[in-house]
């Protein structure tokens, strides 16, 4: 049992069991429904795996200078639990634009940690429920204002969330990053990891903009636009020479990047936002994987050419998202 506020919630029953986390349903004393996430007893038969990354880079330029990023498949249960506390404060802040509300991490009888959260009651979206009445394009314009105030990371149709009144929506889970770990999906991060930094006032990360377009292109033709790289993403990689002499050039990388390298701050260099666009558009202007998405329309010729046209600037440009919402507008007048 749980004491939140001065309400003891007891767990009712299972909701999700996945590695590292699984998800219950809680109940206080009056009914009030809560969902409690916490790490899971891994003596049980695990189904499902959420995918974790470690950041690495050379610490200095006298002897070498690298960056990447590699698949970590299991990890200690007290880095587990830092990025849970990570993702408790993060929803701390960012709850009213993404429409939860956490009310933090809380300790049982048992001693066992776990993220309190107030239950929502709807449904998880899919592919076919984002597809109906064009679900996702109503949603987009909230979904990227709340991206521009707070990075996601890991956005994909479940963690979306559609009230039972039909009229609000939440953005679940977010990705947070401790030391240099941090969770994803690769089926809408493929080419651009998370990016642990806020973007200008006037855009989205690039990362999330990108899941964003992927998940329409889904929805518009039932294809993936990058399925190469769904399970070899394309930042799961090593990048620079090793020998300190040529580092990777900051503009070339950050769109690789989840956080900057240990030689770059080192260096005396700090995100630099403006730095981030540009080096976006050119990534964009070069970059052949992004260059030859085929179009959906001519996967799907019954969509129409607005559809087209904002699925494909979601993953060829990098525009201030207040376009992209105009383009929405636009269609649904």
């Amino acid at each position: 049992m749980y004491n939140v506020n001065g309400k003891n919630i007891s767990i009712e029953k299972l909701i999700s069991e996945n590695y590292p986390y699984s998800t219950f349903l809680g109940v206080d004393e009056l009914g009030k429904k809560y969902s409690i996430k916490k790490l899971t007893n891994t003596d049980n038969t695990i189904t499902s795996k959420k995918e974790s990354y470690r950041t690495f880079s050379s610490r200095d330029l006298l002897t070498s200078s690298w960056y990447g990023h590699e698949k970590t498949h299991l990890l200690k249960n007290e880095i587990s639990l830092s990025l849970l506390e990570k993702q408790s404060e993060y929803l701390l802040k960012c709850g009213g634009d993404y429409n939860t509300l956490c009310h933090g991490l809380f300790q049982n009888e048992n001693e066992e940690i776990s993220q309190i959260n107030e239950y929502i009651d709807g449904e998880v979206m899919t592919i076919d429920s984002l597809r109906k009445g064009n679900l996702l394009l109503k949603i987009i314009p909230s979904v990227l204002s709340s991206l521009n105030k707070y990075p996601h990371g890991d956005l994909k149709e479940n963690n979306f969330i559609l009230h039972t009144d039909k009229k609000k929506f939440s953005i679940i889970d977010p990705s947070c990053y401790f030391k240099k770990y941090f969770f994803t999906n690769t089926i809408y991060y493929p080419i651009a990891p998370p990016f642990f930094y806020f973007p200008h006032n006037e855009y989205v990360t690039y990362s999330d903009q990108l899941a964003l377009g992927i998940l329409f292109y889904k929805v518009l033709t039932n294809k993936h636009p990058f399925e190469s790289y769904i399970n070899n993403p394309k930042w799961e990689t090593t990048l620079g020479d090793g020998l300190g002499i040529n580092p990777p050039n900051i503009k070339k990388l950050y769109p690789y990047c989840s956080t900057l390298p240990k030689w770059y701050k080192w260096q005396g260099g700090q995100y630099n936002e403006t730095e981030y666009i540009l080096s976006i558009d050119l990534f964009l202007e070069k970059n052949t994987n992004i260059k030859s998405v085929i179009p959906p329309i001519e996967i799907n010729p019954t969509i129409s050419k607005i559809e087209n046209e904002l699925c494909l600037k979601l993953i060829k440009e990098y525009l201030p998202f207040q376009k992209y919402i105009q383009i929405v507008e636009k269609y649904l007048l």
